[in-house]
């Protein structure tokens, strides 16, 4: 972590800084069901606030237009988001048609993927790459470019030099084991810049929720899943914000808001440590005796519920609504192969144990290239058998800057990052691809809430029914087989060359 650099003391000839979200790679999917706030340009925003005048074109909403923000704004910066894999071609388009309009006008970019795989971007576009969380350098880079340097005294990044390569400063860090419940440090980042995505709000939902919020109250992950790349991209540290200051967050949105945890691992109770010592518990009664109605989502571990029920049943009287849990699969040979250390018998304890408390449950599953159909129908007995409401397909994709990335990298049929959106199998199937996609959206079809439940959900006043109409249009695309028409083409033009 670098040391911070103080608003105050910065000064800079940059007064205009423009964010743009990207219209997200994915071709379906999550990117159909949920679209919610940026919240990585809001902090980065809130680290420069007080020196240059924000904005957001967030290009995922309708009327979003490049081209009439650089117009309307001329801005002095423009800073690119790269989080996924699939974005990158997007992004890359984004900085070329950026350049056309401006071809002064300095570019960086920031984000997870292009932090773990910054050469997909060494483009005569972008200016710079910032690396790993950039609060703190952000600022820098302001500063830097304000005064007409080179990003060379920049720390963290990778940036264009005079004679048109790519340079570093860059320092290898080695994957550390360190578990942080270090709330001076998650407490001295900026306040997100809300103001960034308000005009865009009517716009954002959470699958049948309308106008979510997100806030993040942790950072990192302390376990080594072989298909993640969040360990690798927080250098193996796990870090907790101070409670308090969550809870001054969390009361500053609407009240009854949907609110999106985006944390990687929420809530997390280390194994030696009393939950009632714990900042998730002691949030928990802040929200109970505040009298909160917002409503929660967030992402854990089923190990953590199933060691630590009073502390949800506490979170589901403080308004917690959906948990994600990683399940993965129901196999524990397969479970084996991604190191999730976890176990198939704790899953479906945590699942039972969160449906008493009328919490719903998100299931992240993965669907393996090698699946056969029996391995098919196992998933669609287990979805149905735990009443998952939520469950999430991901087909198994070795992303840049994970384990598998180099375990299977010389088994990937293609490297073109498009594909790697969790749709495409990017690995030789045991199936005929048709078959494989014909079982796949066969998923979709079968494990997903009735209408008869949706609705339920309207009756009960959780919902709106335009919010569950507009979902459902959404969520139809997941069980249409010409979605898949690209994984298809791209194995049948690929496979026979191989053989």
């Amino acid at each position: 972590m670098v040391e911070i650099v103080g608003k105050r003391f910065i000064e800079s000839a940059i007064k205009r800084i423009l964010f743009v979200e990207p219209q997200s790679g994915y071709s379906t999917g999550f990117n159909d069901t949920v679209r919610v706030e940026t919240l990585g340009p809001e902090y980065l925003a809130g680290s420069v606030k007080d020196v240059a005048e924000c904005r957001l074109v967030d290009l995922r909403t309708p009327g979003a237009d490049l081209r009439t923000a650089m117009a309307e704004f001329q801005p002095q910066l423009v800073a690119l988001k790269c989080g996924y894999t699939t974005d990158v071609p997007v992004v890359a388009d984004l900085a070329r048609e950026v350049k056309q309009l401006d071809p002064h006008v300095p570019i960086v970019v920031g984000g997870h993927h292009i932090s773990l795989s910054p050469e997909d971007l060494f483009i005569p576009e972008v200016d710079g790459i910032a690396y790993g969380e950039a609060e703190d350098i952000f600022p820098l880079i302001v500063r830097e470019l304000g005064a007409g340097r080179s990003l060379a005294n920049v720390p963290y990044m990778y940036y264009r030099d005079a004679d048109g390569t790519f340079k570093t400063t860059v320092v290898p860090r080695p994957i550390a084991n360190v578990v942080l419940h270090n709330s001076h440090e998650m407490n001295r980042r900026p306040l997100p810049l809300r103001e960034l995505c308000d005009p865009y709000r009517d716009h954002y939902y959470f699958l049948y929720y309308r106008r979510p919020y997100s806030i993040e109250t942790a950072r990192g992950c302390r376990y080594r899943c072989s298909f993640c790349s969040v360990w690798q991209f927080h250098h193996g540290v796990y870090k907790v914000e101070g409670w308090e200051r969550t809870f001054e967050e969390i009361m500053r949105i609407p009240d009854g808001s949907y609110v999106n945890i985006v944390d990687d691992l929420a809530i997390q109770v280390m194994p030696h440590e009393d939950y009632r010592q714990s900042d998730a518990w002691k949030l928990a009664q802040a929200l109970i005796q505040s009298g909160n109605r917002r409503r929660f989502w967030m992402q854990c571990r089923a190990d953590n519920i199933v060691r630590n029920k009073e502390l949800y049943a506490a979170w589901a009287e403080a308004g917690l609504d959906m948990v994600l849990i990683g399940l993965e699969s129901d196999d524990p040979a397969e479970l084996k192969r991604v190191n999730k250390g976890s176990r198939v018998n704790v899953n479906e304890e945590a699942i039972n144990f969160l449906h008493s408390l009328k919490v719903k449950i998100w299931g992240a599953q993965i669907v393996f290239a090698d699946w056969l159909h029996d391995r098919f129908d196992r998933l669609i007995e287990y979805n149905k058998r735990l009443n998952i409401e939520c469950p999430q397909f991901t087909i198994h994709t070795p992303l840049p800057g994970t384990v598998d990335w180099k375990k299977y990298y010389d088994q990937l049929i293609t490297t073109e990052r498009r594909y790697f959106d969790f749709l495409h199998p990017v690995l030789p199937t045991a199936l005929p691809i048709r078959e494989f996609i014909e079982r796949y959206v066969q998923l979709y079809r079968e494990c997903h809430m009735s209408r008869h439940e949706l609705m339920e959900l309207v009756r009960a006043g959780r919902v709106t029914l335009q919010g569950v109409i507009e979902f459902a249009k959404k969520f139809r695309n997941l069980t249409d087989p010409e979605t898949y028409r690209s994984a298809i083409e791209l194995h049948e033009r690929v496979i026979p060359k191989l053989a």
